[in-house]
């Protein structure tokens, strides 16, 4: 597996801005390739390598959410703003985030020479100003395997664009 480490989540970051103005639980984990890919080829390697198409039948199957390759492949070069149940919000030439249908959850990749980033916000059920928010009982109870299966995603990337790019 390759080596995934948790990172801060880095400033300037739309990961970052959204934890500061909502209050959401946001999280970063990094793996450096030894080279360095395209946006393209990390969207395309996270969203097919074999521990996120377990996520994609699920999807498909409970939520009648199915993708294609080709609905991948468009997501990956930018003629797509949509992909299953998330909506692409933000995207520059380095980073993508992602927000599913619902509002609670968002995703974020990015690459930053030959390290690739992905991390997760998990939107409170209801905002404030005075301190923590509330992101739900389970939330709380699933953080554990939150953190095992991002580390897990990441490094199933990293181990496929190893194989098609390195």
């Amino acid at each position: 597996m390759a080596h995934v480490i948790p990172i801060e989540v880095p400033q300037g970051s739309i990961l970052h801005r959204i934890s500061a103005e909502t209050g959401a639980f946001v999280d970063a984990f990094e793996v450096d390739l030894g080279f360095a890919p395209s946006l393209a080829q990390v969207i395309e390697a996270f969203y097919s390598a074999p521990a996120f198409r377990i996520e994609r039948i699920l999807l498909g199957t409970f939520l009648r959410t199915p993708t294609s390759k080709s609905d991948l492949a468009a997501l990956a070069v930018g003629d797509a703003d949509k992909f299953a149940v998330w909506r692409v919000v933000d995207r520059s030439e380095t980073t993508i985030f992602l927000r599913d249908k619902g509002g609670r959850t968002a995703s974020w990749l990015a690459v930053d020479g030959t390290r690739v980033r992905f991390g997760s916000a998990v939107y409170p059920k209801h905002p404030t100003r005075n301190g923590p928010a509330d992101l739900g009982w389970v939330f709380k109870l699933l953080l554990g395997f939150h953190t095992w299966y991002s580390r897990w995603l990441l490094a199933s990337a990293a181990k496929r664009l190893q194989a098609v790019c390195g």
